[in-house]
């Protein structure tokens, strides 16, 4: 990105990750009702340039209130045993050079956000309910909140063999180019085909380089009510909060337990996941609310 940016950037609107920028504008006029002018012109449309990322970013502002959107598609990759590039080669042997670039750690393919601050549109300063007893009941809330969706983190397949190599990233074999993705997420249900692996012998290396495979995505909801009481010609103010995480409770799950393999019963052909591909944490919390206040003087 480059270092000074033109004063039409003021303010940024929509970001696209290239290695050129350009800006663009558009001035459109919205009709809406309960704000302090009924004609809203919709703020400028800008194109921002950013390095090594597909990046993308939407902000509207309305009066008082925002909306706006952010997506990314990025890719992440490293050769080390760590996620910082602070680490030793996965596989030093020259043989196995070829497994060491994969995606790292950290690599979360696709984030997407959706983000709001929304002043309800009654009480004083507004054309809604700006007067008497109702503005003061109705006037000063707000509403804004965060929704969080991202692909999921990658995987490396180990293995229970012995491979006496010290340094080395212990890996399965693959024994199937095409893993299916099954979706479980309990003891019964696995989240991928474990039957694509198998241990290799003692004292020899697996073939599946290191996060091999993509976990469970992320979703999470966060929101928050505010409403501020104006005391002393708005000279002592108290702010009430009400917060709420993982608003929606939803269950994130981990990734699934990655030690190889499955059994099979030579004689019923029965399997045992031998809780190998199966998920049994989570990576979330329960949703929690909190409530609070500020005085502000």
């Amino acid at each position: 990105m480059p270092d000074m940016l033109p004063p039409v950037l003021d303010p940024p609107i929509l970001g696209i990750a290239r290695k050129w920028w350009v800006v663009a504008t558009f001035m459109p006029s919205l009709t809406l009702m309960g704000l302090n002018s009924t004609i809203i012109d919709i703020p400028k449309l800008v194109i921002i340039p950013e390095i090594d990322t597909d990046k993308y970013r939407f902000q509207w502002t309305i009066g008082a209130s925002l909306f706006g959107a952010s997506y990314a598609f990025s890719k992440s990759m490293d050769d080390a045993n760590g996620d910082n590039n602070d680490a030793s080669l996965w596989r030093a042997y020259p043989v196995s050079f070829n497994l060491d670039k994969r995606l790292s750690g950290i690599n979360r393919q696709q984030t997407l956000n959706i983000y709001w601050v929304y002043n309800l549109p009654f009480g004083k300063g507004h054309t809604m309910l700006s007067t008497g007893p109702a503005a003061y009941i109705v006037g000063g809330w707000q509403i804004s909140g965060i929704l969080a969706r991202y692909s999921g983190l990658p995987f490396s397949i180990g293995t229970a063999s012995n491979i006496n190599a010290g340094g080395q990233g212990a890996s399965a074999t693959q024994i199937d180019p095409v893993v299916k993705i099954l979706g479980g997420h309990d003891k019964n249900n696995p989240y991928f085909d474990g039957s694509a692996f198998v241990n290799p012998p003692t004292g020899v290396l697996g073939t599946t380089g290191q996060d091999l495979l993509i976990g469970p995505g992320y979703f999470q909801m966060n929101a928050s009510v505010t409403r501020t009481f104006s005391f002393k010609e708005d000279k002592i103010k108290f702010q009430l909060v009400g917060e709420a995480y993982n608003l929606t409770n939803s269950v994130v799950f981990s990734n699934p337990n990655t030690t190889c393999c499955w059994i099979t019963n030579a004689t019923t052909g029965a399997i045992n996941y031998n809780n190998f591909a199966v998920i049994t944490g989570q990576a979330s919390t329960q949703r929690y609310l909190e409530v609070g206040g500020y005085l502000r003087f």
